[in-house]
């Protein structure tokens, strides 16, 4: 208020306003340069009208901004007129009628995998139908046997990766874990450390944990490899059996992408490094292909026995398992 009872806008106000909107101008001049530079062949520039571009430059300033160089470069504008015909929207109506399909699909549909982890080699070996339950419908299993492995295996290998050997700190890193399961896992972790049996890996290992990945017919491998030295990938197992037939495609597979010769299976509950020299795994590549064609085809036809069988984790759902087990 001017004391007149008049509204006026201060001095400071106006240059403030004025400085904003000079930025924002400077900024759609900016946008409006980026976009014009993309078009390869054309642009079409619209407006209701020249004038309207001109007068409402401070509101819509791009045509604004642009029509002094276009009128000196000679470009003509181009007059669309009005028709109210073409300004209805478009009305609702039945849809056209369809021919029938030439094709007609008479089979099921097969499963579109494209990924699957390194270890779903040895379980598609071992029983498509276990390869089913585990990656394509995902399904966790039964019973706490498999989890309480998995537990453990995961402990240990993270002590060997990190080089833990006090139980307290492994504790730490993962919780929920028991002090007998922690305990266990230290303990498998300095077997493999002081036990003469790995001694000849144990001292070259360049790296570990080491994320890979395998294209086979056009499905990709992917997975860890636990441990890797200059000619040979190591795998660490806390399984209850020793089952090197059940890893072999596994290290094929780790091999393989890793550009090794020699593959090993440090069996820590037993203390036994199993060795899978190079002929064995060139030997392979047959197999996987096999495998991989079968699961690109949605080929899951159960195999029971009783070795497949006897520690599968869906066997309490699965109505073709082996009548001995």
């Amino acid at each position: 208020d001017n004391g007149e009872g008049e509204e006026v806008t201060p001095a400071i106000y106006t240059l403030i306003s004025a400085a904003k909107q000079e930025k924002e101008d400077d900024e759609r001049r900016r946008v409006l340069y980026v976009a014009l530079t993309r078009a390869k062949e054309k642009i079409i520039l619209s407006a209701s009208s020249k004038s309207d571009a001109i007068e409402t430059k401070s509101k819509s300033m791009d045509l604004g901004v642009l029509w002094p160089g276009l009128e000196k470069a000679g470009v003509a504008e181009k007059l669309i007129p009005f028709e109210e015909k073409d300004a209805l929207p478009p009305q609702p109506g039945l849809p056209d009628d369809f021919a029938a399909p030439t094709i007609i699909q008479t089979q099921g549909l097969k499963p579109s995998i494209s990924t699957v982890r390194v270890t779903g080699l040895g379980d598609y070996e071992r029983c498509p139908k276990l390869f089913k339950y585990k990656y394509v419908d995902g399904h966790p299993g039964i019973g706490e046997g498999g989890t309480g492995a998995a537990r453990l295996g995961t402990l240990t290998h993270l002590a060997l990766e990190k080089e833990i050997a006090d139980p307290d700190a492994l504790r730490r890193l993962v919780a929920g874990m028991t002090d007998e399961e922690t305990q266990t896992a230290i303990d498998f972790a300095n077997v493999f450390r002081s036990h003469a049996e790995f001694k000849e890996v144990n001292g070259c290992i360049a790296s570990k944990e080491v994320d890979l990945s395998l294209e086979v017919d056009g499905l990709i491998l992917t997975g860890v490899a636990d441990a890797v030295g200059d000619d040979f990938v190591l795998d660490y197992k806390t399984d209850k059996e020793m089952e090197p037939e059940h890893h072999k495609l596994q290290i094929w597979a780790y091999t393989k992408a890793l550009g090794k010769s020699k593959g090993y299976l440090a069996y820590l509950r037993h203390d036994k490094l199993h060795r899978f020299e190079s002929h064995e795994l060139m030997g392979l590549d047959e197999t996987a292909k096999k495998i991989v064609v079968g699961i690109r085809e949605g080929d899951f036809a159960a195999t029971p026995s009783i070795t497949a069988c006897r520690f599968c984790s869906y066997r309490e759902i699965c109505d073709e398992k082996s009548e001995e087990v």
